[in-house]
């Protein structure tokens, strides 16, 4: 932030949407609203993520963080209702 990198971090988060969006698109019309769970899971990417790369994590440290991100992004994936 520091760097003023605003239109960098927006150009950013929009293309990890639409990546997202695209790939729960491919799961067969699991979900209903890929756009908004892609949204959902942007932001808590770019809400959670951040904190973990400002501070200095050991090894095991980073690991066990991406472990429990990841069971946070399955679990909502999970949650999810099936649409009909």
């Amino acid at each position: 932030m520091e760097l003023d990198a605003r239109a960098l971090i927006e150009a950013a988060t929009r293309r990890s949407a639409s990546a997202i969006e695209a790939m729960l698109s491919t799961e067969d019309g699991r979900f209903a609203d890929p756009g908004l769970l892609a949204q959902t899971l942007t932001a808590a990417l770019y809400g959670t993520v951040p904190p973990f790369c400002h501070r200095v994590l050991s090894a095991a440290d980073a690991h066990e963080a991406e472990k429990q991100l990841t069971i946070m992004f399955r679990s909502y994936l999970v949650a999810q209702p099936r649409q009909d």
